[in-house]
């Protein structure tokens, strides 16, 4: 019997040396074959992993062999293994840029709208719009496309690649600091890159993120207070403490630099701030690290930055209405409209819930060197309180993951590490799971491919729209996954900071349901007054209400060819994905 994925026995060292690196390589040269033959253009219902080609599949498993391979050969880690972490990261979050000329994501278009117009004026211009009222990712990105001459469309694109590198770098330098084993440290990189489901595109979110990794390195690096042992992660506050605070003028650039952070965090996100803050008081509660009067200068300062802007949110986005603790924690979809829908879902959520599941497993077997586990282990599960708060449309337990992720990854590895299991069967083992855990990151990400995937005709004509219809028009979607407001002037049309109207919602289509009613159509679209009415219908709409089963195959389609021929409509613009039809006075 043999420790899950512990060394094996040096011999033939050398030839198995010259040999490691073997799987790595030809895991790279699969995946370029992958690229080389990928195409898009059609993606199936089960997102990225079956629309790729097989070579795709067979480059993660590749790497993921050649890691385990690697990781039972030594005794510390090598460079060779961070080489199979980086090639993960790569793979998973760069292979849809890679594909794509433009970004991914309908909502990330609403962000490169808000930086072009950052670029044009300079400064926030409406203290209406949400997205200029927290500013600061905006700003940033605006400076840096400035300063490089890359167009922030381009920036989008490939940002989920270069914010994971961005997380990697930091998460491996706070593993660094929760144990000397270099081993266990790898060990748990490689599951929080397979686990880890933000950072897939340009959003306020995975700055704030980023931000926060900073935030709790600086707290590792020099707040913290360690238990002298005990089953007790609390036995801080009663004495028995080595402690990790530093002193003098280090002491003061880890505290400068934490409110430093935490103050940008506060302008960059609404919600990122009040989860540190609740990592935080969770570690100054237990004693867990120190200054307990930390939290109330930045609590201070989270509501400083949002009380002015209180009263606007609260009555635009229904803050502080209800709580649901249910609902937040019960994910955004009621029901499944198709099996690719499905199938997401509940990968998604078993990776979740088992990753939680083997984290707990991790607390009770560690149950006896509690202290080592204390600060990984209470700010995996610290997070949880947010699901107490405001009703956050079934969202909530995804942020709660956000956080919680890195810790779980590490409960993990130090589990997996303890674990007697059979040599081979450890090997087979060890590759399956992080296949499986792999794959089900994957369809998180990429799953919904075939509705998050956006063709550059569809870019042109929103830009067509933005640029010719007088302004003040209004517009309405045949149903909501169109890349609106990628414009400076992105309010010249369609002034509605909350998003734009859709047919499918506007007229409380039934799910499953069609639109063949044209006289309530009509009237909807009307509704929207202003200077001109518009509807807006494309290929990416059937495919999303087809995917979230909204209405019944086809409508879009048949609702296309039926007002092009309707009177009072006027097929105003028109390219191989989208169409947009004028509203015209009847005769």
């Amino acid at each position: 019997m043999t420790a899950l994925l512990s060394p094996s026995a040096p011999a033939h060292a050398a030839p198995r040396q010259r040999l490691a690196a073997v799987p790595l390589v030809a895991a790279v040269v699969s995946w370029i074959v992958a690229l080389a033959v990928g195409d898009l253009s059609y993606a199936s219902e089960f997102g990225l992993l079956g629309t790729i080609s097989p070579a795709y599949h067979v480059a993660l498993v590749l790497v993921l062999v050649g890691f385990v391979l690697e990781f039972r050969r030594v005794r510390r880690a090598t460079a060779l293994l961070g080489a199979h972490v980086v090639a993960l990261v790569v793979m998973l979050h760069g292979t849809v840029p890679a594909l794509s000329a433009v970004p991914e994501y309908a909502w990330t278009y609403k962000h490169v709208g808000v930086v072009r117009l950052f670029l044009e004026q300079g400064r926030v211009v409406d203290g209406h719009d949400i997205y200029q009222l927290w500013p600061t990712l905006f700003a940033l990105v605006a400076d840096l496309s400035a300063l490089t001459g890359v167009d922030p469309l381009a920036l989008a694109r490939w940002e989920p690649l270069a914010a994971n590198m961005l997380f990697t770098v930091v998460i491996f330098a706070i593993l660094r600091q929760l144990t000397t084993d270099t081993r266990k440290q790898v060990l748990a990189l490689l599951v929080a890159t397979g686990i880890n489901l933000p950072g897939q595109y340009l959003s306020p979110q995975d700055f704030a993120w980023l931000l926060t990794l900073g935030i709790l390195l600086l707290v590792l690096l020099g707040l913290r207070r360690t238990p002298l042992g005990g089953r007790r992660p609390w036995s801080v506050v009663t004495g028995g403490v080595t402690p990790r605070t530093v002193t003098g003028r280090r002491y003061g650039f880890v505290l400068g630099g934490i409110v430093l952070l935490f103050a940008v965090q506060v302008s960059a996100h609404q919600l990122s701030p009040y989860l540190v803050l609740l990592d935080l008081a969770a570690l100054m509660v237990l004693g867990l690290a120190r200054p307990r009067w930390l939290v109330l200068l930045l609590g201070l300062l989270a509501v400083a930055y949002f009380a002015p802007r209180a009263g606007y949110i609260a009555s635009t986005y229904s803050l502080f209405d209800g709580f649901d603790v249910v609902g937040n924690a019960s994910g955004t979809s009621p029901s499944w409209g198709s099996t690719g829908q499905a199938f997401s879902a509940v990968m998604v959520r078993s990776m979740i819930l088992g990753s939680w599941g083997l984290a707990l497993v991790a607390l009770w077997v560690g149950r006896r060197r509690l202290s080592a586990l204390a600060v990984p282990g209470v700010l995996a599960f610290a997070p949880f309180a947010l699901l107490l708060a405001n009703s956050y449309g079934g969202e909530a337990i995804y942020r709660v993951w956000l956080f919680s992720s890195l810790w779980t990854a590490y409960l993990i590895a130090d589990l997996v590490l303890r674990i007697r299991l059979p040599r081979v069967l450890a090997v087979v083992g060890s590759v399956v799971a992080l296949a499986a855990m792999t794959t089900a990151m994957l369809q998180g990400a990429h799953g919904q491919l075939a509705v998050d995937h956006h063709e550059p005709s569809e870019l042109a004509a929103a830009e067509y729209l933005y640029a010719n219809a007088p302004a003040g028009s209004t517009f309405v979607l045949g149903d909501q996954s169109f890349v609106t407001r990628s414009v400076a002037d992105y309010n010249r049309i369609n002034v509605d900071y909350g998003g734009d109207p859709a047919l499918v919602t506007g007229l409380a289509v039934p799910q499953g349901g069609t639109l063949t009613d044209l006289a309530a159509i009509r009237d909807y679209v009307a509704e929207g007054g202003g200077a001109a009415q518009f509807l807006v219908v494309s290929d990416n709409m059937e495919a999303y209400s087809e995917y979230f089963g909204h209405l019944q195959d086809g409508q879009l389609t048949a609702l296309r060819a039926t007002l092009a021929q309707t009177p009072g409509w006027t097929v105003w613009y028109s390219n191989d994905s989208t169409t947009i039809f004028r509203l015209t006075p009847l005769r």
